[in-house]
């Protein structure tokens, strides 16, 4: 028999925390800047001609791309952490909470179980119909 959920929780949902709902941009944006600071310090475009222009900009697609590719390798697991602390993680059974992404946001869930995922991290397995498995950094705490 499922508890119903109570009425009276609530959520106090800030900007950041939708970001912090995204990691794997996070990760895309952080390491394709550290990759195109470092490659524009180390190689300088010293005259800007519309050729050049062109280059650059070609260079700056391709080292996006690789940054995302190799912040996966890299700083994925940092920043997933970040963000599961961010958004107040670290749930246990028997919390409420309330979706921010995925395909269910917007519902208030009770955590019926933890499971671990492929990755090895923990999943949040919720008290819904279809008992749906979300990442940690998808929920924000409901207080009652």
């Amino acid at each position: 028999m499922k508890q119903s959920i109570p009425k009276e929780s609530h959520v106090n949902i800030k900007f950041y925390n939708y970001i912090f709902a995204k990691p794997i941009l996070l990760t895309w944006f952080i390491s394709a800047a550290i990759l195109n600071v470092s490659v524009y310090m180390l190689f300088p475009i010293e005259n800007i001609s519309n050729e050049i222009q062109q280059i650059a900009i070609t260079r700056v697609a391709l080292l996006s791309l690789l940054g995302f590719f190799l912040g996966m390798f890299t700083i994925w697991p940092i920043v997933r952490k970040v963000c599961i602390q961010a958004n107040g993680g670290l749930y246990n059974k028997d919390d409420y909470i309330f979706v921010i992404s995925g395909k269910n946001k917007g519902i208030l869930a009770k955590v019926e179980e933890l499971t671990v995922g492929q990755g090895g991290w923990e999943l949040l397995v919720l008290n819904t119909k279809d008992n749906n498995i979300i990442e940690q950094y998808q929920a924000l705490p409901a207080q009652r």
